[in-house]
C-alpha cells in the first residue's frame, strides 16, 4: 500500500487451480483453499517474511473443491469442502485434528457433506451451514442440527454471520434469514420486501466496521443496517377446527386414538 504496487502471485504448489478461499490464522500465517480440493499454506517463518518462499501443501488435492475457509478463535483452521465435510486443522502444527461428516456416528455427524459456510458464534458453539443449519459444540464435539423440523425456513443455508446484538443472519436460496438462537425465532426477507435479487452466494457475506452486513449473490451485492430492518407480524398459529376425508365428516373423537393423523 505505501509503494503502490501490485504484483501476482503464480505459486507453483497452486498447480494453476483457482485460489477460492483465503485467510490468515492467529500466527500471521496465509491459508489457501483451492478448486482441485487442495489447501496451501504460506509459512511466515519457513519463508523469514518472504512472500515468494514458504508454500506448503496441507491437504491434498480430492476430488471436491474447498468452498470455505474460517480461522477459528481457538487456532484452529476450517476446511469447508463440496461434498466432503468440515476439516479441522491444527494452524501451528498442520496436524488434521478432525474430519466431520454426515457419517460420523459418535457426534450424530452433519446435516450435509456439502459445507458451505462457518461461523464462530461464541467460545463453544461453531455454526455450520450445510444446507440446514448445524451447530457443533467445540469442546464436546456434539453435533445439532436446525432444520425446516425446527421452524428453518427451508434447508437451503449458504451464509451465515451475525450482527451487534448476536442475531444470526442467514443467507439462503431466494431469501435471507434471521435468526435469534436464543429465542429460536426465525424472520425472513425476500423480494416482496425490496432485496432485488435474492439468491446468495456461498459463504458470501461480510460485517463492516460500522455494523453493516454486506451479502453477495451472482449478480450483485446487498448492504444493510440490521438494526432498521423489521420483520412484518408473525400470522396467528393455526387451529384445526374440523375434519373430513373426501367429502365425510370425521369426528375428532375417534381421531385421537391414532397415533399421527
Amino acid at each position: 500500500p505505501v509503494k503502490k504496487k501490485l504484483e501476482t502471485f503464480r505459486e507453483k504448489l497452486l498447480n494453476e487451480s483457482t485460489v477460492r478461499q483465503m485467510t490468515e490464522d492467529a500466527y500471521g500465517n496465509l491459508w489457501f483453499g483451492l478448486q482441485n480440493g487442495a489447501v496451501v499454506k504460506w509459512d511466515i517463518k519457513a519463508a523469514n517474511n518472504d512472500i515468494h518462499k514458504g508454500y506448503e501443501v496441507i491437504k491434498p488435492k480430492g476430488l471436491y473443491y474447498v468452498q470455505k475457509l474460517y480461522s477459528g478463535k481457538d487456532g484452529a483452521i476450517w476446511v469447508g469442502c463440496l461434498n466432503d465435510g468440515l476439516y479441522k486443522y491444527d494452524a501451528l502444527t498442520n496436524k488434521l485434528l478432525f474430519h466431520y461428516t454426515k457419517h460420523n456416528a459418535d457426534n450424530k455427524g452433519l446435516w450435509s457433506n456439502s459445507v458451505n459456510d462457518v461461523y464462530a458464534y461464541n467460545d463453544s458453539l461453531l455454526l455450520i451451514a450445510d444446507e440446514a443449519l448445524d451447530i457443533l459444540n467445540i469442546k464436546t464435539n456434539n453435533i445439532t442440527h436446525i432444520s425446516t423440523e425446527n421452524g428453518l425456513p427451508s434447508n437451503t443455508v449458504l451464509s451465515i454471520t451475525s450482527d451487534n446484538k448476536g442475531i444470526l443472519w442467514l443467507g439462503m436460496a431466494n431469501q435471507l434469514c434471521r435468526f435469534n438462537l436464543t429465542r429460536k425465532m426465525f424472520s425472513t426477507f425476500n423480494r416482496r420486501d425490496g432485496i432485488g435479487y435474492d439468491l446468495f452466494n456461498v459463504g458470501g457475506d461480510y460485517k463492516m466496521k460500522d455494523g453493516r452486513l454486506v451479502y453477495l449473490t451472482d449478480k450483485n451485492f446487498i448492504a444493510f443496517k440490521p438494526e432498521s430492518v423489521s420483520a412484518t407480524a408473525m400470522p396467528a398459529k393455526v387451529v384445526i377446527t374440523h375434519f373430513t376425508l373426501g367429502n365425510t365428516s370425521l369426528q375428532v373423537d375417534s381421531l385421537y386414538k391414532f397415533h399421527t393423523i
